[in-house]
């Protein structure tokens, strides 16, 4: 979400801090929130953020935080120095939790599709809504493609509410939650393929995680799985036979066709 505050900055805003959260720099990266911090001088943070920090950037001239895909609870802030505000990758109250995506993917929850900003509250994403939109959930939807739908939009959105922030934070509308429900982190049943489920389930859940990464078992061990293809076709194979094995794909048999794994690698520690 780092566009947020690269449109921002082009509008005429000062980035006065940037938090973050420490990356493995294969499936998260922090090496452009760095490189920003470095260009522009703003305060680094990648721990999580303390009503010190806050302080200290307000005392620095903050006058607003906005999150976007950051993990961390951020402490209460004093509306008479600094909003705070969220973007949230759902539309609320529908997919609260710290990773909706997924779960929309593979629940194939149209409603839930899209981004809201909210006001940032004493409970994860219950705070009052400034602004949401949907997003159309395609038959054949990945997390990649969902997040570069959200980020064709909401950094342009940002800079039109600032544009009127005031009003809009004045009249933001409070959640119904009667409506809400909320999802867990995956775990790792969730993200594993298992073999013993249709084609299009397992496709789902490759989709759903994407580069991310789901879990595999096959050949005797256990595999971190980013891409694969499969097709529907009759075969007398047991369910997780691996049929293939070459350093660049892998075809298991599953219920009721094939899976060619097209970017994987062996795990080289147990599944936490």
């Amino acid at each position: 979400m780092l566009p947020i505050a690269q449109n921002l900055l082009e509008d005429g805003h000062d980035l006065i801090g940037v938090m973050t959260f420490p990356c493995d720099q294969i499936f998260n990266f922090s090496h452009n929130c760095q490189a920003l911090a470095k260009h522009t001088g703003a305060t680094y943070i990648e721990s999580p953020v303390s009503e010190t920090h806050i302080d200290s950037l307000i005392n620095k001239g903050a006058d607003m935080f906005i999150a976007a895909g950051y993990p961390f609870k951020i402490p209460p802030i004093n509306t008479q120095k600094a909003y705070g505000i969220n973007v949230h990758p759902s539309v609320l109250p529908a997919g609260r939790g710290p990773m909706p995506v997924p779960h929309i993917i593979l629940n194939e929850e149209d409603s839930a599709a899209g981004y809201t900003i909210h006001k940032l509250s004493p409970e994860f994403d219950t705070g009052d809504i400034l602004y949401k939109e949907h997003i159309i959930l395609s038959d054949d939807e990945c997390v990649e493609r969902y997040c570069a739908k959200i980020l064709s939009q909401a950094p342009a959105k940002m800079v039109d509410i600032m544009h009127n922030f005031e009003e809009i934070w004045d009249n933001a509308s409070p959640q119904d939650n009667s409506m809400a429900n909320s999802y867990p982190l995956p775990d790792n049943a969730t993200r594993t393929l298992n073999w013993s489920e249709n084609i299009q389930h397992i496709l789902r859940t490759s989709r759903a995680f994407g580069r991310y990464g789901c879990y595999a078992h096959f050949a005797g061990k256990t595999w971190n799985v980013y891409a694969c293809e499969g097709w529907v076709d009759q075969h007398g194979y047991e369910n997780g036979t691996c049929l293939s094995m070459q350093s660049n794909m892998a075809v298991i048999a599953a219920e009721n066709g094939f899976i060619a794994l097209k970017e994987f690698q062996e795990m080289t520690r147990p599944i936490a």
